[in-house]
């Protein structure tokens, strides 16, 4: 903007005008040396990039193709051609084919767990082609199945490793042996049933050695089969099993189960390829227990949670009933009692007590009841026994307490229609035992652990200091989220730095006065067995004249919570209130501990 000629900031004539613009000037030889320096920087650029394009090394045309059947069955080897091409101008040197296989793909003739194989191909000349082969075995599941192949290789002048890769897919269309196992729906306890397996050779070859485990569960007992076993009373040889060749044989026996509960079996195949066994396949089959034309229950008091403590009464009470439409006679009635906890000495029943196996026995000649149950009728047996009042601690592994009881009740009489020899009904109760954690808090004058000052017994309007000790005992299980914690009384604080042979310390809020002490997870027996779990720590005070010739409380009680992992319920303890009498510090004589003037 021009300057105001009011301002009277500089002189000013009417003929004064501003100056026009200067413009910049260029001469021809500025202009053409510019033009050359692009041009210049633009030619070294070109050159550049061509160097670097031209020079770096080139990756070879090379192809692999897989040829392999379209559609497979799981358990049938098929053979994979992997083949090679150099579409390129120059040879290829030190090829590996590297055959990568997932799980449930195997290479025929070797260990399940190898899953990679190299093959060193060598050298392939321009445009000459070069075959691997491999031997695969599919196992498992039906469906889209992949498996991938590697090139690795190097060129003529170059450091450089090149790698081509491709896929192949294989359509897994059935299995080459068929399994099938048949089992009733649903049985009764105690009666026999069939198991009939089947298995066919599914394949187009022929399959020299099968051989077939049948898994039982715990509840079955195995009584005979058709087939006899090559193992045991589970392993069956199958093979040689020509192509198309079909079998079957029946297995027998019975399960003792609770009422409306599963049990499973299952069959596992095995062949032999190549001198290598592979696991083809698993079947599965699964059997319901039918309620019983007799059955028992059994109910722990009122039935509610089934979590006892040490030293508890525990009530059972065993109902039954006939379910059917026939009279069931000469009915027994048992309960056997498993577990270290149980004081047999204290058993109260009616019913006869073997002490050698631990069961209680129910029949005809205790109660006339028994002896004829008509269809309908029901009626219960109670017992009560206590549990011991301390836990049997010997080892670092004596944990997780369990109360198992048994039920058991027969009767020689079957329902028409029934295939058993006697009707019976089988049922279960399992009761867990809540831990126990247990905290001390003692106090000391004369301790090893620390040196405290100070007169003791205490003297009014001088302070002296204390060493508490807090120890932690967790008996039978694992507990977590531990809080010990106390109150300091009027007048006391703690000193020093608070110690534990845990991670973690005590802390101290002197604003409150608490103390508190946090583990997040202590183990079972800790405490009981080897190294006590302790913490450490000071505290100071300074008697009043008001308080001579009385005891100086130091803190409050002391209480531990925490949770019990086995039973997730809620452990507590409690330790008495801290004074200066000291009654743990046996070091600091037997004359008067209150305080003195």
């Amino acid at each position: 903007m021009p300057e105001n000629p009011l301002s009277g900031s500089s002189p000013w004539r009417a003929d004064q005008g501003l100056e026009p613009r200067q413009k910049p000037s260029f001469s021809p030889e500025s202009l053409i040396k510019k033009i050359a320096l692009v041009i210049g920087v633009g030619i070294i650029l070109a050159v550049g990039a061509g160097y670097y394009f031209y020079s770096r090394p080139q990756a070879p045309r090379i192809s692999i193709d897989v040829s392999a059947p379209t559609d497979v069955k799981a358990g049938e080897p098929f053979e994979a051609k992997f083949t090679i091409s150099n579409n390129s101008d120059i040879v290829i040197e030190n090829a590996k084919l590297s055959i990568i296989l997932p799980e449930g793909i195997n290479f025929a003739g070797l260990s399940e767990d190898q899953r990679v194989r190299e093959e060193n191909v060598g050298d392939i000349g321009p445009g000459s082609i070069t075959d691997e082969h491999a031997n695969i075995l599919i196992v498992g599941d039906t469906g889209v199945r992949e498996f991938e192949a590697v090139l690795s290789y190097r060129t003529p002048g170059s450091g450089a490793t090149f790698e081509t890769k491709t896929k192949a897919r294989v359509n897994v269309t059935g299995t080459a042996v068929k399994l099938e196992i048949v089992a009733p729906q649903k049985v009764f306890s105690g009666e026999n049933f069939e198991l009939v397996v089947n298995f066919e050779n599914q394949s187009e070859r022929d399959i020299q050695k099968l051989e077939l485990k049948i898994d039982y569960p715990a509840v079955f007992r195995f009584e005979r089969t058709s087939l006899d076993p090559v193992r045991g009373n589970n392993v069956w040889e199958l093979g040689p099993l020509v192509k198309g060749e079909r079998g079957s044989f029946t297995i027998t026996g019975t399960a003792v189960a609770p009422e409306e509960s599963f049990f499973g079996f299952t069959g596992t195949l095995t062949a032999t390829f190549l001198g290598q066994e592979y696991k083809l396949l698993s079947q599965s089959t699964n059997v319901a227990v039918a309620l019983s034309p007799l059955s028992v229950s059994i109910k722990l008091g009122d039935g509610g949670t089934n979590v006892a403590e040490i030293g508890d009464t525990l009530n059972y009470l065993l109902t039954y009933r006939n379910n059917s439409d026939v009279t069931m006679e000469n009915v027994n009635l048992r309960a056997t009692l498993t577990g270290e906890l149980f004081d047999f000495s204290s058993l109260n029943t009616n019913g006869s007590f073997n002490s050698i196996s631990n069961t209680l026995s129910w029949n005809a000649a205790s109660m006339p009841e028994l002896r004829a149950l008509t269809p309908g009728q029901e009626g219960s047996v109670s017992f009560h026994v206590m549990l011991k009042k301390e836990f049997p601690i010997r080892r670092v592994s004596d944990k997780n307490y369990l109360l198992k009881v048994q039920a058991q009740i027969e009767s020689p009489t079957v329902p028409p229609l029934t295939a058993a020899v006697k009707t019976m009904a089988l049922s279960y109760l399992e009761t867990k035992v809540a831990g126990m954690a247990g905290v001390n808090a003692l106090a000391f004058y004369k301790d090893a652990a620390t040196t405290n000052t100070g007169p003791y017994p205490p003297q009014v309007n001088k302070p002296t200091s204390y060493t508490i000790h807090w120890q932690i005992k967790n008996y039978a299980t694992d507990i977590k989220d531990v809080r010990v914690k106390a109150f300091l009384k009027s007048g006391a604080k703690v000193i020093g730095q608070p110690k534990s042979t845990t991670d973690a310390a005590p802390a101290y809020n002197a604003a409150s006065g608490e103390v508190s002490w946090s583990i997040p997870y202590l183990q079972a027996t800790r405490g009981v067995l080897g190294a006590v779990v302790e913490a450490v720590f000071q505290v100071e005070a300074t008697p009043a004249v008001n308080q001579v010739g009385q005891s100086l409380e130091l803190m409050n009680e002391t209480s531990l919570t925490a949770t019990d992992v086995f039973t997730n319920q809620d452990l507590t303890d409690k330790d008495g209130v801290i004074t200066t009498d000291l009654p743990d510090d046996n070091n600091v004589g037997f004359g008067d501990r209150r305080v003195q003037p």
